[in-house]
């Protein structure tokens, strides 16, 4: 299997003075993605090139101890690709437009100078990738035969997320975030048939498409007994549901604990960032499966 995959992207940042409190950024960005095979190599994402282009505009006011800030993306993706099909491996040209507007508006307050507090709503969405829609035979990395589905349509989700975060300088930084998303048209592997070849029996996984809604908690520590020591502590827990079905979402990631502690050295001006540490981390057991899963 030999992949060539070239990616060229150009950003495009400007910020504008201040107008009447209101200062912001405008900006585009500009992406060419090219795959290609060599001739008689066997197929797993066909040759496809795929230009993307995407505009949008970033604003804040600032009063007192709030912060608004509001944005708006506009994006456009295109695919032309060249896919062999049949038993004779005849060329088909498939064209893909995809386009989309989306949006942000929030809100930051800061009671204190070193606690604050914010909300985000918006929506975005994402282009179906190549590898989603084309995807064909074993993918040597997670040994499992992929299969896409060129009739994908775009993710479009829609969020809320309120996080808090609070500081002292050298002594405690400690942040905790909340968040719900409802996406539809989600697109997920889903298990399907064993399939028999000639390199022995893999599970198959076919790209497809539901409304999903996620919700989650992420928390971190972290405190500073001494000068150079420091310790930290993480927590991530997901609550992922497939709204179609009524059931849990398959191949989520299970909730998960981390910690550790680092001490760095002071060797002066010249050798700078030597330190030892230790880290941990526990998985919980991931129970949020669907009803109908083979364990």
């Amino acid at each position: 299997l030999n992949l060539t995959l070239n990616t060229q992207s150009l950003n495009l940042n400007l910020e504008h003075k201040p107008i009447a409190g209101i200062s912001g950024q405008v900006g585009i960005d500009v992406t060419y993605q090219e795959n290609y095979m060599q001739d008689g190599d066997r197929v797993f994402i066909p040759n496809y090139s795929s230009p993307g282009l995407a505009a949008y505009l970033i604003e804040r006011y600032r009063l007192n101890k709030v912060t608004l800030e509001a944005g708006a993306r506009y994006d456009y993706r295109h695919y032309e690709v060249f896919n062999p099909e049949g038993n004779n491996q005849t060329i088909v040209r498939y064209l893909f437009d995809y386009s989309n507007a989306s949006g942000t508006i929030g809100l930051k307050y800061k009671p204190k100078p070193n606690w604050e507090w914010s909300a985000t709503l918006a929506n975005a969405w994402r282009a179906p990738q190549a590898s989603e829609l084309f995807s064909s035979g074993l993918h040597h990395g997670a040994a499992r035969i992929e299969l896409g589905d060129k009739n994908l349509k775009p993710e479009k989700a829609y969020s809320l997320n309120i996080e808090t975060a609070y500081n002292i300088p050298d002594k405690l930084h400690a942040e905790l975030s909340l968040y719900s998303q409802y996406i539809n048209d989600f697109i997920y592997l889903k298990p399907d048939a064993d399939i028999l070849t000639i390199r022995g029996y893999f599970k198959s996984f076919r790209y497809t498409q539901t409304n999903a809604w996620l919700n989650g908690v992420d928390a971190s520590v972290k405190y500073y007994p001494a000068k150079l020591l420091e310790t930290h502590l993480k927590a991530s827990f997901l609550f992922a549901r497939d709204v179609q079905q009524k059931d849990w979402l398959i191949l989520m990631p299970a909730d998960r604990i981390s910690g550790g502690m680092k001490y760095t050295f002071n060797l002066g001006k010249t050798i700078k960032d030597v330190y030892v540490g230790v880290d941990g981390r526990y998985v919980f057991r991931q129970w949020r499966i669907p009803a109908n899963f083979d364990q």
